[in-house]
């Protein structure tokens, strides 16, 4: 008897320590029990406070939804919980708390009405002599909350993040990450809602820190992320539209066979215990996705001058007016700096449709960027300046230098402009539909302008293409319908406008993305009827002008 009664001693400590390493390394906590059966009746609640003190302190240490700790903003006393999507559990999640004290809920379930309207979960907390009512903000979106210590600034700290990663096929509902963060941008610094890029670190086998690639809400694995604001865009969405719909549809076409474009990802953050609003997790463009060898490089232009008033003899002038965001700089200007020159001098010079051009630039991300910026109109990617917020990557193949372009920070489409102003950060639908964004620097436009009939059958096959698939009026609708719902239906978008006043917003929500759509699609009838109408004839004097 004394045998088996130390076997089953045995087992139970076993089974103890099984719970306390899972607790410790895994994060995990028992699931508690259902909401429901934590729901109290008015009768209970009234017994509960008035047998008790009321405290605004902070009675428990942690709220757990389905055995993982929720994110917890100390302003608003509340707890974030992002339901798993298509779970039979998430609106009826099983909850417990940390720190000795009791639960009870004032509701039973958690709806769709309550998400969209940014109803929270009520509940209370309390022990044998106080009691505190807490809130649990309920989000379709995945949530991502910050660790630092101290403010955030522009030069690298320490961050520990966490991913609550909502997504039917996450193979972790819960990331924690470690790294380092620093704001970024540079018109944007001056907004009081700032964007982030963070670079994750791990300790490796011989205690060094190295970069940690992974893969966060079903991107592609990386270790340097970006935290976008869209702080002056009154819907929040046309970055990530815009961004994701060059990804999809223009991405792989080019003759390297490489992505050349990132993704986006509504989340929503917290830092240090602060509700920080809507943002979306997205990657930079880099070396290992654009695969950069020897002498090849990423350039990015970084000031308003045009291309082709330039002195490509002046490498200082290059210096001035560029930056290399990808490439070795460990190497003489000439390797650096020498294939720009030849590629814009050759631009510069061109005076007929000389063929050659078809082996200086990939053909099909020319093709595709002419054709999406005007869509877009990404009046900050190509304007009467030439071009910006525009990566172009000297590429070698077969011996050839081959130039591919690839668009980014797409705020300033669809329709907004900037107003620069201090009062006023954006002009929201300041251009009307009707107004195309012609990129005259662009190869694939100097061709048609000399005549070349190839160049011109080029785009205008590619846009039937694109039209008929991945820019279709209904495939366009389904991407807008799903922004419209992670947005606005998650009361992401209700949040992020009270927390930042100062923000560009709609003077009416309740459209939500109406506007939005109606202008997209009114550019799709204006787009089809300028490719339809283009011929080489009327391009020649249009950019004599233009490159004045």
């Amino acid at each position: 008897m004394s045998t088996k009664r130390n076997l089953i001693c045995a087992a139970l400590v076993a089974f103890s320590a099984i719970v306390l390493v899972s607790v410790l390394l895994f994060n995990y906590h028992p699931r508690g029990k259902p909401i429901r059966d934590l729901k109290k009746d008015e009768k209970e609640v009234e017994e509960i406070i008035s047998t008790r003190s009321e405290t605004d302190k902070r009675l428990e240490a942690g709220v757990l939804f389905n055995g993982i700790e929720l994110p917890y903003d100390e302003a608003g006393r509340s707890y974030y919980y992002s339901l798993p999507e298509n779970s039979p559990s998430a609106y009826t999640p099983e909850a417990s708390v940390k720190g000795g004290v009791r639960l009870a809920f004032l509701s039973e379930r958690i709806t769709d009405e309550m998400i969209a309207a940014g109803e929270p979960l009520e509940a209370i907390v309390y022990n044998s002599k106080e009691f505190s009512r807490i809130k649990i903000v309920c989000t379709t979106l995945p949530v991502i909350s910050l660790s630092t210590k101290g403010e955030i600034s522009s030069e690298y700290s320490s961050v520990s993040m966490r991913v609550y990663d909502n997504r039917t096929d996450a193979t972790k509902p819960l990331e924690i990450l470690d790294g380092k963060i620093h704001t970024r941008g540079s018109t944007s610094l001056r907004f009081d809602k700032k964007a982030y890029r963070i670079s994750l670190r791990d300790m490796s086998p011989g205690r060094n820190m190295r970069e940690y690639d992974v893969s966060l809400l079903g991107m592609r694995k990386d270790g340097d992320w970006i935290l976008y604001a869209a702080y002056n865009d009154q819907e929040r969405v046309r970055n990530v539209f815009s961004t994701n719909l060059w990804y999809s549809s223009c991405g792989t076409h080019n003759s390297f066979g490489i992505d050349n474009g990132v993704e986006y990802r509504f989340v929503e953050l917290l830092i240090n215990d602060d509700y920080a609003g809507l943002y979306a997790l997205g990657y930079p463009l880099d070396k290992k996705q654009l695969r950069i060898g020897p002498e090849e490089y990423t350039y990015r232009k970084i000031t308003f001058k045009k291309e082709l008033t330039l002195n490509y003899s002046d490498y200082d002038e290059l210096a001035a007016n560029f930056e290399i965001k990808e490439g070795d700089t460990n190497v003489g200007e000439d390797v650096m700096w020498k294939p720009l020159a030849d590629y814009y001098t050759y631009l510069q010079g061109i005076n007929g449709a000389d063929p050659s051009l078809y082996s200086r630039c990939d053909m099909g991300a020319a093709t595709d960027v002419f054709l999406f910026i005007n869509f877009v109109q990404g009046r900050d990617n190509s304007s009467s300046w030439g071009t910006l917020n525009l990566d172009q990557t000297l590429k070698i193949k077969d011996g050839e230098r081959i130039m591919l372009y690839t668009p980014w920070d797409l705020n300033q489409s669809f329709g907004n402009v900037w107003s620069y102003s201090e009062e006023n950060w954006i002009t929201p639908y300041g251009v009307k539909p009707s107004s195309n964004q012609v990129m005259k620097i662009n190869p694939v436009y100097k061709l048609m302008m000399y005549g070349d009939e190839g160049a011109l059958k080029r785009v205008k096959n590619r846009y039937a293409d694109l039209r008929q698939r991945l820019w279709s009026e209904d495939n366009l609708n389904k991407l807008i319908d799903r922004y419209e719902k992670q947005i606005f239906d998650s009361g992401a978008y209700a949040r992020d406008a009270a927390r930042w006043p100062g923000s560009t917003k709609l003077e009416d929500p309740s459209v939500k993305l109406s506007l939005f759509r109606e202008h997209v699609m009114d550019r799709l009838t204006y787009m089809d009827e300028y490719v339809e109408n283009l011929t080489t004839d009327d391009l020649y004097e249009e950019y004599e002008v233009y490159g004045k």
